[in-house]
């Protein structure tokens, strides 16, 4: 294996291990007030996941940003859960339907068409207002 090779590897990993530790850092810091509950769900939700489907769109890896979008939620879990001990993480958490929209962006973002491109963010969109609709 070439040196080029094992970077886009480490890349590759990156994306889908790391990418939920940002939200997950941020969510550690933040208190949310009832008005900056909307502003604050777009900033932990939407970038990461306008960065799985630019990087969907972008490289067409149907695997990697598959993989990004499905292991996002359940990692986003696992980082909150070791960041914050008093959040309980429950098995359920890896089973959750959430996955199921961040990885379907991913993949439709892969396949560079415009209407999966509008579908991918669609439900990227629709992601975070589920996001924004459940009770405390």
């Amino acid at each position: 294996m070439e040196k080029k090779d094992i970077l886009k590897i480490i890349g590759k990993l990156a994306m889908i291990i790391l990418l939920p530790l940002i939200p997950a850092l941020i969510y550690e810091d933040v208190t949310m007030s009832i008005s900056s509950v909307l502003i604050v769900t777009i900033i932990l939700w939407g970038i990461p996941l306008s960065i799985i489907i630019a990087y969907g769109y972008i490289t067409r890896n149907k695997i990697t940003s598959t993989l990004s979008g499905v292991f996002f939620w359940p990692l986003f879990g696992l980082y909150l859960y070791m960041l914050k001990h008093d959040f309980t993480l429950n098995w359920w958490f890896f089973f959750d339907p959430l996955v199921i929209p961040c990885g379907l962006a991913g993949y439709l973002a892969s396949r560079r068409g415009k209407i999966s491109l509008s579908i991918a963010i669609s439900l990227a969109i629709l992601f975070i207002y589920f996001l924004t609709t459940i009770p405390d």
